[in-house]
């Protein structure tokens, strides 16, 4: 300590002083870090990428049944119910030569008038017009299930096939027709390894009534036959709608009254 006009000043040695020492990862430590964060994403991220489709596919079910069931009232409100728009029934289908089948021209010609009239209440993002023509793919091979026929709305829901029963079944079962969507655009069914082309999970049935628009797999016995073993998934869209998710796909346990979720 020196002292120089009242003052005193401290000096302090340097070898006093704690030495800091920086220490970085080493390679190994880096690549083991980088190895199990690969691993936790391999394992998590195609299950978070589900639950994002299934989240978007119930949306988009729910969107669709709102808009059309909103259009079909609409429609109903200016030209009377179903069974005024002068439909015709779809009647067998035919037989091209090539052993296939295609629609009746009066299916045909239903389809589109149906669907013009509800162009008026719905605003379609595409729409190619229903046909009975032969329908090949870049192979040269007839498979009309490729083809994206039918209107198309903004959120990628499309109507891939209708049926009509305007006559009997609309005016006592109040059953007038049914049409299937699907969520991707796509195709309705799905075409296997082992050649099965069974109805595809992003395909969804409803039923047009008189004076309105029914979810197909509403009541409990439709849900289970049909969506819950797997023999039709088309019949899950009354659980969509009311439950607002996928868990069919996950558990068998499922019931419209008692069991709602997995989990």
């Amino acid at each position: 300590c020196v002292e120089t006009k009242g003052h005193k000043f401290h000096h302090t040695s340097q070898s006093s002083s704690p030495r800091l020492v920086k220490r970085g990862f080493t390679l190994a430590e880096v690549l083991i870090t980088l190895g199990v964060i690969g691993v936790v994403a391999a394992v998590t991220l195609p299950t978070l990428i589900q639950q994002y489709k299934e989240r978007e596919t119930v949306e988009r079910v729910n969107q669709f049944y709102s808009i059309f069931s909103q259009a079909y009232l609409m429609a109903i409100q200016e030209h009377g119910t179903l069974d005024q728009w002068g439909l015709k029934p779809n009647g067998d289908d035919i037989q091209n030569e090539d052993g296939t089948y295609r629609l009746s021209d009066d299916a045909i010609q239903s389809a589109n008038t149906f669907f013009d009239i509800m162009s008026k209440y719905l605003k379609y993002a595409s729409y190619s017009p229903f046909t009975a023509d032969p329908i090949y793919d870049e192979n040269g091979v007839r498979n009309s299930d490729k083809v994206k026929l039918g209107p198309q709305l903004a959120n990628g829901v499309a109507i891939r096939a209708i049926w009509f029963n305007t006559e009997a079944g609309c005016v006592e079962q109040n059953h007038c027709a049914n049409f299937y969507i699907t969520t991707d655009g796509g195709a309705p069914r799905e075409t296997k390894e082992d050649g099965s082309n069974p109805i595809g999970k992003r395909t969804f049935n409803f039923i047009v009534q008189k004076d309105k628009i029914v979810p197909r797999g509403f009541d409990n016995k439709s849900f289970k036959s049909g969506c819950l073993s797997g023999n039709n998934y088309s019949h899950c869209t009354g659980w969509v709608i009311r439950n607002k998710n996928m868990d069919y796909l996950h558990c068998n346990d499922l019931d419209m009254n008692t069991k709602t979720k997995c989990k």
